[in-house]
């Protein structure tokens, strides 16, 4: 009777530890390859999707720092998939800040107000707690701009103007 029990006791840990380590490789592959703290010309190096950046900007940036998330193993297409994010500071002591973020994974923007942008394409504009947002898409790229008002996110600004808003998508080269 104790090596049938031992036996069972035994096949249920094997049985787990099995269910366990595929559940971890599951989890694994759904966290991207993060560079963090890039300058511009280290994203221009490493970036495989053609991006773009605004030319005009509401602030004279005091600092500006990139992030790639790399999917590249997480999909099936075997293409190379990221994300960038850009983060334009306006001054270190009130940590206002503007973000840019591109990407080629799918995405779907919130419900907002459609804004025509000077390419004769359309982007969404979206006020939320955090801030304004404008997202539009060029191609297989998606481009999703933040500037942050609220003061949960940090001390807070003044929010723009929906066309000052949109004359930074509009300087993106």
């Amino acid at each position: 009777m104790k090596k049938y029990i031992f036996f069972l006791f035994a096949c249920f840990l094997l049985l787990f530890s099995v269910g366990c380590q595929q559940k971890s490789e599951e989890k694994m592959k759904e966290i991207p390859i993060v560079h963090e703290n890039l300058t511009l010309e280290q994203l221009e190096k490493q970036a495989t999707i053609p991006y773009k950046l605004p030319k005009k900007l509401p602030f004279e940036p005091v600092e500006i720092f990139a992030e790639r998330n790399d999917y590249k193993d997480l999909y099936e297409k075997e293409e190379q998939v990221e994300e960038i994010y850009i983060h334009y500071i306006k001054t270190n002591r009130d940590e206002r800040y503007l973000d840019v973020t591109v990407s080629n994974l799918e995405e779907t923007p919130p419900q907002g107000e459609s804004v025509p942008l000077s390419n004769g394409r359309e982007a969404t504009y979206v006020e939320d707690d955090v801030g304004q947002l404008l997202f539009w898409n060029e191609g297989e790229l998606h481009y999703r701009l933040i500037y942050y008002t609220s003061d949960k996110v940090n001390e807070g600004q003044e929010p723009l103007q929906v066309e000052q808003f949109t004359e930074i998508a509009n300087s993106f080269r």
